[in-house]
């Protein structure tokens, strides 16, 4: 449930650029993240969408847990109340 750029008025450009995830390849069993902006949930996605991973964000939460993920390409929606934000990671171990 991944929603492309522009749809329903949300400005995915200015969330994406406020939001910096690394490492990026990720190639240990956290991924991290900074955020300008207040950000309240996190989803991982697979590329056919299928959610694995949605976490509630409280500050100062930076950490996400990816040991369980297998190698390969996935996207993580960030929920903020300057909209929603996706980018993409891979896990490379």
């Amino acid at each position: 449930k991944l929603v492309p750029n522009g749809v329903g008025g949300i400005s995915n450009y200015a969330v994406n650029r406020a939001i910096s995830l690394y490492p990026n390849p990720a190639s240990n069993n956290y991924l991290y993240f900074d955020a300008d902006i207040p950000v309240s949930r996190i989803t991982v996605s697979d590329i056919t969408g299928h959610e694995l991973i949605a976490i509630q964000v409280y500050p100062p939460y930076s950490g996400i847990d990816i040991r369980n993920l297998q190698p390969g390409l996935y996207f993580i929606r960030f929920d903020t109340e300057e909209g929603i934000g996706i980018k993409k990671f891979l896990v490379n171990r």
